[in-house]
């Protein structure tokens, strides 16, 4: 392939360096044609034959798993992947092609975007003349959301409705009675995300793998919105303002650029799908078969960017490629990449009414078609299965175990499938108490105790409470900045003598067992009258001494002093909980005492949870702490899952 082209200047070779690929001389190698091609007579015959083709390879046993044929496309987007993905779908065979950029045809994503037409009202863009990118969002917001709905989901419409009615009424009877101030501000669009999760069908969707995944995307997104937008609640003044900030600016552009759908790093190889991507997408894979498709990709954008060039920076072509020369050198070295990624079998297909690239046309011809070939790979194309080095996955002492056992379901979504809460705004305050005690002991670390007072502290809140703020939403949280300031400023004035001692600030550890490894991060170590202290802070009013949390924070301190010891060589001489909001500091404070036999018992516990996250066993066996679910996005789910009985407005 790459001898085809020109690469030399003058006479000589210059654009490429020359080289001889050999096969490898100590291994045995069968005799089978393993360069092919699929001629069709059109789209969708070759489309056809592909599916052919790859239905029989399974059927011979050539493969052992449809996820051994990757299908190469310049791009994968709709109009270029649905031949193939639907006629193989038509003899039952899936596809994984994420990055389609289909992500706002999924029909789950479109009952979305009806959902939230019909909350937020919106019939099409405002503005007397609108863009032609807007018109064609609001034909498909009018045809393919909203009107879907009312066709396929009636019942769900009719709710929609219903309740908009209602809380419309509400709104404007609170307003005109002078109420507004007393009431409590409406929910947020996450609010609205997490109670249609509640209702048919997305509490179906929810249970299909790839179903669930799309909905993560869009929490992910409606996060995104929120934040960007400081969107905290609805009501008559801001509706109209969110109306058009989220079909007419955010969502619009997303769906005119083009969104891919979830792609699971861990599983990039989904078994039993054809693996659908782009060349590029390919760099550095291999599979046993390997389609290339896009003979016929276009280089006449290429050819005009290499024109224009010049006009952008100097350019001297005695060191580079001549700018006439890149489109086809790039051409080349594109598809170097694509053919290159096969072990086993290459084919190359096309169709006769879209002829070929005029470079493609000395390796199609006298190449057999795959009908001719398909009998001579029997018992030839032989592909052994490479072990693959699994990585010990790493679970955070409470970011993991102690979420896992606090509820599996929370877990399950906000950890597991990475769900974005929508109550985020209950961690604000403990997030920026942390995150300045953090900046104050490093600051005593390194020097510069003498330089902290009430002013400087002060600036820390302050500049803290500004980052955080661009990902956090504190509709609830009032004097967020006051009350931190109070706990940090507390926290310093009466720990003057014990900060001199500050050792290592937020250390990471890591506690390695045979299937996992379990990591934690230490707030503070510190040296306190020749003794070693290990400090973790809490930002939340002292518990009661039968509370079950402390036996939490007890089994927490004791695993990292044991690994403090193991690992690291360092054995505490004390383990210390500080609450920060108890103003004083005899309160404050609370010795834990380091008990081996309780390391024992915990690496015990650990290894259950650990077990049960591994198997996906996510069940609800107790129902959690009632404050528990009224704080959680989840409980709109649970309520109907019968999991969480309450009736909750």
């Amino acid at each position: 392939w790459m001898k085809t082209a020109d690469w030399s200047e003058h006479g000589r070779l210059r654009f490429r360096k020359s080289k001889e690929i050999v096969p490898d001389p100590t291994v045995s190698h069968n005799d089978y044609p393993a360069v092919v091609k699929i001629e069709g007579k059109n789209d969708e015959d070759e489309s056809e034959q592909v599916a052919c083709c790859i239905q029989q390879l399974k059927a011979s046993g050539a493969i052992t798993d449809y996820n051994q044929i990757a299908i190469l496309l310049y791009s994968v987007k709709t109009q270029y992947s649905d031949g193939y993905v639907n006629a193989l779908k038509a003899r039952g065979i899936p596809t994984f092609c994420p990055r389609a950029r289909s992500y706002f045809e999924r029909e789950e994503v479109r009952l979305l975007m009806a959902c939230f037409a019909v909350l937020l009202e919106y019939t099409g863009a405002e503005q007397e003349q609108a863009s032609e990118e807007q018109r064609g969002f609001d034909l498909y917001i009018r045809n393919k959301c909203v009107k879907f709905l009312r066709e396929q989901y009636n019942s769900l419409y009719e709710k929609l409705v219903e309740g908009l009615v209602i809380e419309s009424a509400m709104r404007q009877d609170k307003y005109d009675t002078g109420m507004m101030e007393q009431v409590k501000p409406e929910p947020a669009l996450m609010n609205y995300f997490y109670r249609l999760l509640a209702l048919e069908p997305f509490v179906s969707f929810i249970k299909e793998e790839a179903c669930m995944r799309n909905l993560m995307l869009f929490s992910k997104k409606l996060h995104v919105f929120q934040n960007f937008y400081h969107i905290t609640s609805i009501n008559e003044q801001t509706l109209s303002e969110i109306r058009k900030t989220f079909f007419t600016i955010f969502y619009r552009l997303l769906k005119d650029e083009g969104m891919n759908e979830y792609e699971d790093i861990e599983e990039a190889f989904p078994t039993g799908h054809v693996l659908l991507m782009t060349i590029h997408q390919a760099k550095g894979l291999e599979f046993p078969v390997v389609i290339v498709g896009s003979l016929r990709h276009s280089r006449n954008g290429a050819d005009v960017i290499g024109r224009d060039m010049g006009k952008f920076y100097n350019r001297d072509e005695t060191n580079f490629e001549p700018e006439c020369r890149i489109p086809g050198f790039d051409l080349m070295r594109l598809y170097y990449v694509a053919f290159s990624r096969a072990e086993k079998l290459l084919i190359l297909t096309y169709h006769l009414s879209k002829r070929p690239n005029k470079e493609f046309e000395p390796l199609l011809q006298g190449l057999p078609t795959w009908g001719e070939a398909r009998d001579l790979w029997k018992d030839q194309i032989s592909y052994s299965h490479k072990d693959l080095i699994q990585m010990k996955h790493r679970y955070s002492f409470t970011g993991d175990i102690q979420r896992y056992e606090t509820c599996p379901r929370q877990y399950q979504y906000f950890r597991e499938y990475e769900f974005v809460e929508g109550c985020q705004y209950n961690f604000l305050l403990g997030l920026l108490v942390h995150q300045t005690l953090e900046e104050l002991h490093r600051r005593v670390r390194d020097g510069q105790f003498g330089e902290l007072n009430w002013r400087s502290i002060e600036h820390m809140v302050r500049k803290n409470y500004a980052r955080l703020r661009l990902s956090y939403l504190d509709e609830e949280e009032t004097r967020v900045e006051e009350r931190a300031f109070t706990q940090v400023y507390n926290y310093f004035e009466q720990n003057r003598r014990e900060l001199q001692g500050v050792r290592e600030v937020e250390k990471d550890i890591i506690f390695e067992q045979e299937h996992y490894i379990l990591t934690g991060r230490i707030d503070l170590l510190r040296e306190n009258r020749g003794l070693l202290e290990l400090v973790d802070f809490k930002t939340e009013p002292k518990p009661r001494a039968d509370s079950a949390r402390l036996f939490d924070y007890e089994r927490q301190l004791c695993i990292y002093a044991h690994v403090l010891e193991r690992r690291y060589n360092l054995r505490p001489d004390r383990l210390l909980l500080y609450w920060t909001q108890e103003a004083e500091r005899a309160d404050a404070i609370m010795e834990i005492s380091y008990q081996p036999d309780l390391v024992r018992w915990v690496g015990q516990s650990l290894e259950r949870v650990v077990q049960k996250i591994r198997q996906q066993d996510f069940q609800v066996v107790t129902v959690p702490e009632e404050h528990v679910c009224q704080r959680c996005s989840m409980m709109h789910y649970c309520t109907q899952d019968g999991i969480f009985a309450r009736s909750l407005c």
